[in-house]
């Protein structure tokens, strides 16, 4: 809003308006599309061409798409008919007025009903509320909240953080009692942690990002501490890697007067929230190993030579064959969903090299693993694909599936998001150039729907573009009725079912 006119502002309104109109009809309209794809494929079950969009499902896994999609429909999302519009500027303008209608839906009884709660947890709420407004910081810790607590509303310390788990599920505080290292803190002005993480993103804004590349450190008081060198290579680092060193994300929170203690607690925000991921490395300008954060937000560059000698070109992929699941995410794709499972697998697999769109890793067993991006009018592609030799197909699935699973769980999270799963047919592959096969909207390549994921693997797939014969296990993840020795695989698939 603050780089709009007042025309601009009704202009792009009542854009936004026409928009969520056109979505909610394109959603309403996708699900009954399906719905009627699921009716004709149980009307006409065990005969039905390889090209039919349920081709390959069972009866027990037709049955279930259709109440999921009944339940879509019928909990279809409730678009607004009006917008608030708020400023991204220091001063929050429109943010007061945000609130205050937020406040009135919540109050709406037929939307939230009124539950009722113990008067010691409505003391509780206005006895931090009090200690917040002489508070230099968003948060108090627990300690001092339980001592101040038993004293003025008699609870005990487990009265008060079940109180408090009250108070974070109706938005008043945030307190995480569950994460290691956040558990002694409660944060009672939710938008100052807003504000502590604005101080790191907004450094991505082009005008902050030129001055950081052509300034000295000696410029800026937040700098003061780092070398020129040491200053110059951490924000190279951070915009060509998307690597935040420590020192340098120190330095963006310097106004905050902040300890290790605190410190330490605000990057675990950061990492719970799937902002960054921690890492060590050794760099030009740094005394040995460099504590370091990885913003994948911050990345801007363009598939890299390291992606393409090892993906794209591999001397290798002619032996191996090619399993891939595809996301097509319609309309409106959740900001930062591809950067927050960037950050979630990290936990699974080793890093090789990143760029804006894409990823490439190592997962336990030294195979690769591609996450990539792609974006086409009105639709965007979330790929997950690996390469093994055929005869190590129930191992890549292994690898896959729980990556698959992270991304289902994350667009889960997005209750009104339109998506579609695919399984794309690994013997297309074979067929087609380089070139061709990297086409995520390619009319040449098989898909099956994503419901193969958790049906039982049959005996005989056919390819529904050409119509050959091919090996069942491109297609399908291992057989749970068949397989006894890979509970991992078999959980997460089952967690696709959700």
């Amino acid at each position: 809003a603050d780089l709009c006119t007042d025309a601009d502002l009704d202009t792009k309104s009542a854009s936004i308006l026409r928009r969520l109109k056109a979505f909610e009809e394109t959603f309403s309209r996708c699900i009954r599309e399906q719905i009627g794809f699921v009716h004709e494929a149980m009307e006409h079950y065990g005969r039905l061409f390889p090209t039919h969009p349920c081709y390959g499902m069972d009866m027990e896994s037709l049955e279930r798409r259709k109440r999921e999609l009944e339940r879509m429909l019928e909990n279809a999302p409730i678009l607004p008919k009006s917008l608030d519009i708020v400023s991204s500027g220091e001063h929050m303008q429109g943010v007061a007025e945000l609130q205050c209608n937020v406040e009135k839906l919540l109050l709406d009884k037929e939307l939230f009903l009124r539950p009722k709660v113990p008067r010691s947890w409505t003391a509780l709420s206005n006895m931090i509320a009090s200690s917040g407004k002489v508070a230099t910081r968003g948060f108090l810790t627990l300690s001092d909240i339980v001592s101040e607590s038993r004293e003025k509303t008699g609870l005990s310390e487990d009265s008060t953080v079940l109180a408090l788990s009250y108070l974070h599920s109706v938005g008043v505080v945030l307190h995480f009692r569950d994460k290691p290292g956040l558990a002694k803190f409660v944060f009672h002005d939710p938008n100052w942690l807003i504000r502590v993480f604005a101080m790191v993103s907004k450094n991505k804004d082009q005008d902050n990002k030129e001055k950081l590349l052509s300034m000295s450190p000696i410029e800026d008081a937040r700098f003061h501490t780092m070398s020129p060198t040491l200053f110059r290579n951490a924000v190279d680092d951070l915009f060509e890697r998307g690597s935040m060193w420590d020192c340098l994300l120190k330095c963006f929170w310097h106004e905050l007067d902040i300890s290790e203690d605190v410190f330490q607690m605000l990057v675990r925000l950061l990492e719970m929230f799937d902002l960054c991921y921690r890492f060590s490395m050794t760099s030009p300008g740094s005394r040995g190993a460099m504590r370091c954060f990885r913003f994948p937000w911050f990345l801007e560059n363009s598939p890299t030579d390291m992606y393409r000698k090892l993906w794209a070109n591999s001397s290798t992929k002619d032996r191996q064959v090619e399993v891939r699941v595809r996301f097509e995410i319609i309309r409106y794709c959740p900001v930062g969903l591809f950067e927050r499972l960037s950050v979630q697998i990290n936990s699974l697999v080793t890093r090789v090299t990143d760029w804006k769109d894409g990823t490439l890793v190592r997962t336990g067993n030294e195979r690769l693993l591609l996450l990539q991006r792609a974006r086409e009018h009105h639709v965007t592609y979330l790929l997950l694909a690996t390469r093994v030799p055929e005869r190590e197909l129930e191992q890549g699935w292994a690898d896959l599936v729980p990556m698959v699973t992270r991304a289902a769980g994350l667009l889960q999270e997005w209750p009104g998001v339109l998506f579609y799963t695919f399984v794309d047919c690994g013997h297309c592959f074979r067929r087609l150039d380089s070139q061709e096969g990297e086409d995520l909207s390619s009319r040449n390549v098989g898909h099956f729907p994503g419901e193969v994921l958790y049906t039982d693997r049959p005996d005989h797939v056919t390819c529904p573009r050409t119509g050959d014969n091919i090996n069942p296990a491109l297609v399908y993840p291992v057989s749970p009725r068949k397989s006894t020795g890979t509970p991992a695989i078999l959980s997460d698939v089952r967690l696709l079912r959700l």
